[in-house]
């Protein structure tokens, strides 16, 4: 037997938004994270002679990834590595400022967000150029995800603008008129005073 559900009182309430606010937020940025490991793991399958790759990826990576392997078709050895060697350091760089953004989002920098998602978009266009209509949706989906981050990150300001605003002060005149007697036990404390009788003073004899 389920035990009953206990009411929440407005604060518990509000800590429970916050924090849902602040996963969602966690979310978002998480997927730089995620597009520049696939981007790395990307290049990382080209430099050691695979043939498939994430659609989440970076399509400058893989731009990088295919000159790399055009360039080693022609060469055998050391070479052929040195030249998968060199475009496997060029890809890191992207993916690394990708990671970054991941990083400046997680500290709650709503211009990460846009400039990344930005980036990101502008990254799908080569997908659309080549037709590679799978990744371009993929790269939609995510993108769909950091901007779910950066509205999360705007209900969370909202929440702590909220929170930090100056709970509304109790009137002074109520409080002192609840506290003081009312005017008439006052005036009837003075004529009971006055219609006390006063003892006269025994004279010696």
């Amino acid at each position: 037997m389920s035990e009953p559900a206990v009411d929440q009182t407005p604060a518990q309430r509000a800590a429970v938004e916050f924090e849902k606010t602040a996963s969602a937020v966690g979310a978002g940025a998480n997927w730089f994270y995620w597009i520049a490991g696939l981007s790395l793991l990307n290049s990382a399958i080209v430099a050691f002679g695979g043939q498939w790759s994430f659609v989440i990826g970076l399509g400058a990576t893989q731009i990088v990834d295919a000159f790399s392997l055009a360039a080693t078709e022609e060469l055998v050895g050391q070479q052929a590595l040195a030249v998968r060697a060199v475009a496997f350091a060029m890809a890191v760089v992207p993916a690394a400022i990708f990671a970054c953004f991941g990083w400046l989002a997680r500290q709650r920098l709503g211009w990460a967000f846009l400039v990344g998602g930005a980036l990101y978009a502008a990254d799908g266009l080569i997908f659309v150029l080549v037709g590679d209509w799978l990744s371009v949706g993929f790269h939609v989906f995510a993108l769909a995800g950091i901007l779910s981050g950066f509205a999360a990150l705007r209900r969370l300001r909202s929440l702590e603008g909220a929170a930090a605003a100056p709970a509304e002060p109790i009137p002074v005149a109520v409080a002192v008129g609840a506290a003081s007697p009312p005017p008439e036990a006052g005036v009837a404390d003075e004529q009971r005073d006055s219609e006390r009788v006063v003892p006269a003073p025994i004279e010696p004899r």
